[in-house]
């Protein structure tokens, strides 16, 4: 099974995933990064003016996909 490493960014922060996962296709490792994405972005959001999250996915050595997700609250006078 190919493995996939899913690296977080939260503003100017990375995490970088040492250990990885496996999944049967890219398309599985889309999917379950746009849900963890998701979920990011619920556990950041308590009263945010900006937030910018990413998941870089990528094989052994190269980013195969970035999902990204970015909300700006502004108040409008």
């Amino acid at each position: 099974m190919p493995h996939f490493y899913f690296d977080t960014r939260s503003g100017d922060e990375v995490l970088l995933d040492e250990s990885g996962h496996e999944f049967a296709s890219v398309e599985d490792a889309r999917q379950t990064a746009v849900f963890a994405l998701l979920d990011m972005a619920r556990e950041k959001a308590t009263n945010p003016d900006r937030l910018d999250l990413a998941i870089d996915v990528r094989g052994d050595a190269t980013v195969l996909f970035r999902t990204r997700i970015s909300l700006e609250v502004s108040q409008e006078t």
